[in-house]
């Protein structure tokens, strides 16, 4: 008994909470997105890519595949797509999520958390670099 697509959708947007579900169904599937997959969705070649960021292709995807990155890498990576990155630390108390922007580095940041409601410009106290190493 085969069904259309819009007949089935329909079916499930009905039952009670398929909006919630669905929402984070979607959000959890972006959240999981691969920086190769990022790349690939903006129809950008791994040689595009490592010729707009000053790399070479083999580095390219061997970033794309790495475990642990570098802020400063994953920066550069993002711009070349024409993104920014921005980092936020999720604090879940089982009823309510807060989101706090960080700032990392300093003098030029690596990361800043401009578009944040919550992002703060004045400068960032000195000392509390974050170097991405292990037991930092």
């Amino acid at each position: 008994m085969a069904r259309n697509y819009r007949e089935l959708h329909e079916r499930v947007v009905a039952r009670p909470g398929a909006p919630e579900r669905l929402a984070a169904l979607r959000e959890a599937t972006v959240a999981e997105i691969g920086l190769h997959e990022l790349r690939r969705a903006l129809n950008r070649s791994q040689v595009d890519l490592a010729a707009s960021i000053g790399s070479s292709q083999p580095a390219v995807s061997q970033f794309e595949h790495g475990e642990d990155i570098r802020l400063s890498s994953l920066r550069r990576y993002l711009e070349g797509l024409g993104a920014r990155l921005r980092i936020v630390a999720l604090f879940d108390d089982g009823e309510t999520e807060t989101a706090i922007p960080l700032r990392i580095g300093s003098g030029r940041e690596l990361v800043v958390a401009e578009d944040s409601p919550d992002y703060d410009a004045s400068p960032a106290p000195s000392g509390g670099e974050v170097t991405g190493e292990e037991g930092d």
